[in-house]
């Protein structure tokens, strides 16, 4: 075959960097089955290759977006500002700090000389195993370390383009040695790593046109993986952006550990603008994950979170045939056994659901929804993190219910800005239901969860899921009371009693006066005039600030 090698190069140039996030983004989209087909560490969720693409794409977008100041110094801090805002699962967090580090080599930079390029390198595997609380050897962040190891062994370079070799070479023979990884196969993330520094090195003219040296190294890497694990346990991934100073991060790190695993802290209060901090975690306790900011924050600070996303690892347990959850119900109807999730001939649509009630969230992140916990109602903040979810979803029909007006305002306008995205696929349809209130996320999050006939085209299971979270709000009577007395409070249970309904929901605020709740078992006795016998009960200790609660009939 004719040597037909890209020319070499002296320094890395904003253009080369930009070049770098595109031919990643490719070689991530080609190679995502097989990468997810890897991810058995720190749980088998296979989403590695999922996590890493949609980070690297959102850095390759906002970095796009500043072509008219394409020097290198502006190239990676956008990169880094994107990848930060859309961050992924851990390996979406390792790879944003990544980015965030690299950008910090580049500060104030036009180009990066060779040895400046290698020490920008060296610097990415401190930044990445100081973002992970519990540091696991044959992960990514071994690849990184001997990376750096490599570069600092060889400290002289020719040029940029020597530099990428040596890093690309180290990452792969890092892990051909360490080919058993934390669970006995190739880890994931590291093979992620070790096809975005391939890349890096085609990118810089170590490879041919002919043939990229990033193909010829995950045609290796790949060999060493086996397949997919089965599923995991009852565990939440929740991630959310802290606002506040580095000891608050240090706080909540350190409080996640004792109760999550792959934890992980990402963040600058100087690069990322005064303190704004990637958590991540898998944890059974989401609700209290969600906590720790509001509690540990100083006084003055301001709301140190304002959304989070959450999802259940197992996509649902009804899906993936495990055990049911237990639940809190009375007498007996759980989420799940209302959901009616179908075998593997169907397929469920994407789901977000948007609740400010922090009760609610593991019981509609366990019908597979994603969930975002909204802690405010900032416009601009609740489009980006509603936008997120969507993108996360990534399903070509979503469905998006939100707990208030202003929130499903944003929900379509998120929706409308990615349908306008350059990334955003033209035949994906997101439909925002009508909800806007807690009872109504529920009544139509649990619609929307059941699963259609994967032949039906793209358009009919959108119409299908329209028509579904329809006709579940049309369905539902929802009634909010604030401060109610004794008196109201009964009253409007009766009220919804009248049409002798399926289900009654009662959404339980955090200022709810604790007897209010303890009433219903009467209400539903032939003591009270109540004699059907019918309507199951299902009670929600929701959290709500408002409304003191909300009664839902079915």
């Amino acid at each position: 075959m004719t040597d037909v090698s890209v020319p070499r190069v002296s320094h890395l140039t904003g253009e080369q960097l930009l070049r770098w996030l595109t031919e990643g983004a490719r070689a991530l989209a080609q190679y995502r089955e097989r990468i997810n087909q890897l991810n058995h560490f720190p749980v088998p969720d296979a989403d590695t290759g999922t996590n890493m693409l949609v980070t690297w794409e959102a850095a390759l977008e906002v970095a796009e977006a500043q072509l008219a100041a394409a020097d290198l110094a502006s190239v990676a801090e956008s990169a880094a500002a994107g990848a930060f805002q859309a961050a992924r699962g851990n390996s979406g967090i390792i790879l944003a700090q990544v980015l965030a580090s690299f950008a910090a080599a580049c500060q104030d930079r036009t180009s990066l000389h060779p040895v400046g390029f290698s020490q920008a390198l060296q610097a990415l595997a401190d930044a990445a195993w100081e973002a992970v609380a519990n540091p696991v050897e044959g992960t990514m962040l071994t690849t990184l370390r001997a990376v750096a190891e490599t570069l600092d062994y060889y400290h002289e370079f020719a040029d940029a383009t020597e530099v990428s070799l040596v890093a690309s070479m180290a990452g792969r023979q890092q892990i051909q040695e360490y080919d058993s990884g934390p669970t006995g196969t190739a880890d994931a993330g590291a093979v992620g790593m070790s096809l975005l520094l391939a890349v890096l090195a085609d990118v810089l003219g170590a490879g041919t046109r002919e043939v990229a040296l990033w193909q010829e190294e995950t045609a290796a890497l790949l060999e060493l993986g086996g397949s997919q694990s089965p599923a995991l346990a009852d565990e939440f991934e929740v991630m959310y952006v802290l606002h506040g100073p580095a000891s608050l991060a240090h706080q909540v790190r350190q409080l996640l550990t004792t109760f999550g695993n792959s934890v992980a802290v990402t963040g600058s209060e100087d690069l990322l603008r005064g303190g704004q901090w990637q958590v991540h975690v898998h944890t059974i306790q989401p609700q209290r994950a969600l906590a720790l900011p509001g509690q540990l924050a100083p006084a003055g600070l301001g709301p140190a979170l304002r959304f989070g996303h959450v999802r259940h690892l197992g996509g649902g347990a009804g899906m993936l045939g495990l055990e049911e959850p237990a639940t809190t119900t009375a007498p007996g109807v759980s989420l799940l056994q209302r959901s009616g999730r179908a075998d593997q001939a169907l397929v469920a649509p994407g789901i977000v659901a948007i609740t400010a009630a922090p009760g609610l969230v593991e019981q509609l992140a366990r019908t597979g929804a994603v969930v975002v916990y909204a802690a405010a109602e900032e416009p601009a903040a609740a489009r980006a993190a509603i936008g997120k979810a969507i993108r996360e979803v990534g399903q070509d029909v979503v469905g998006v219910s939100a707990c208030s007006p202003q929130l499903r305002q944003a929900a379509a306008s998120a929706s409308q800005r990615l349908r306008d995205g350059q990334r955003w696929a033209a035949d994906t349809h997101v439909v925002v239901t009508d909800a806007e209130d807690e009872a109504g996320v529920l009544a139509a999050t649990l619609a929307l969860a059941g699963a259609l006939p994967r032949t039906w085209p793209t358009e009919q299971r959108a119409a299908e899921v329209a028509r579904r979270g329809a006709r579940a709000l049309h369905d539902t009577r929802i009634v909010a009371l604030q401060d109610p007395s004794e008196t109201e409070f009964d009253d409007a249970v009766r009220s919804l009693l009248v049409d002798q309904p399926e289900v009654l929901t009662v959404i339980v605020g955090a200022h709810l006066d604790p007897a209010l709740p303890d009433r219903l078992p009467f209400l539903l006795s032939p003591l009270s005039g109540w004699v059907d016998g019918e309507t199951d009960l299902f009670i929600v200790q929701g959290g709500q600030s408002r409304p003191d609660v909300l009664l839902s009939a079915e």
